[in-house]
């Protein structure tokens, strides 16, 4: 069966429109989305985000081959692919036959329906980790809340987790807003993590946080 590359990007709200079809093919669609059920260490932290998935739509009508494209941590990457490993599709097709699809889908993860409002920050936590690292787990700590400003926002930070589970080096890498910097430093400051592990002991871990304003986080 052959494989078309094309890219459709659906949120868990909705569907957005692909290109127009032509020559042949018709995209692939959803027919129905299982909702994603939030990790208890982004529930706790009280993190919005989402994740980039690349999928193949099978002549089934079902997703395979799912890689994470851009991820948010806190447990959400697993998440999303639990989730739309449970979507369903009408399959693309090409010269009238079924094709495998390669899509791209974009799952949301927000605390309540509609739009998020611009108080409330996208975070994304990506650690660094080699084959075989489990990655640190948020134990306790909240991201700020009622971040002001409006328009793009964006603050990037790396951190070190050591073995002890707690933030020894935390170093600003590009802030838009001074506010945004310190609030979410003095937040970070209390945030306590279970270790990256390899082979069942403690080893440090870096990892790059990302909290954007919702316009400065697009889903595609």
């Amino acid at each position: 069966m052959r494989l078309l590359p094309i890219c459709i990007f659906v949120s868990l709200c909705l569907a957005q429109t692909p290109p127009p079809a032509g020559n042949g093919q018709t995209h692939p669609s959803v027919i129905s989305k299982t909702d994603p059920i939030y990790s208890e260490e982004a529930r706790r932290a009280h993190i919005q985000s989402s994740v980039l998935l690349s999928i193949v739509v099978n002549a089934n009508g079902t997703a395979e081959d799912i890689r994470v494209l851009t991820g948010a941590g806190f447990g959400l990457d697993e998440r999303a692919v639990e989730s739309v490993e449970k979507w369903h599709f009408n399959p693309g097709t090409f010269l009238g036959g079924v094709v495998k699809v390669r899509a791209q889908v974009a799952v949301n993860f927000n605390f309540s329906p509609g739009p998020v409002k611009s108080s409330q920050p996208r975070t994304r936590l990506n650690f660094k980790l080699s084959q075989g690292v489990t990655r640190p787990q948020l134990i306790s700590g909240t991201m700020p809340q009622d971040l002001p400003g409006s328009g793009h926002q964006d603050v990037n930070l790396s951190l070190a987790v050591d073995t002890d589970g707690a933030i020894n080096s935390l170093n600003v890498l590009n802030s838009t807003d001074p506010e945004w910097d310190a609030r979410i430093r003095k937040a970070l400051e209390k945030w306590k993590f279970s270790p990256a592990t390899q082979n069942g002991q403690p080893i440090p871990a870096e990892g790059i946080l990302d909290v954007s304003s919702p316009t400065a986080v697009p889903v595609h």
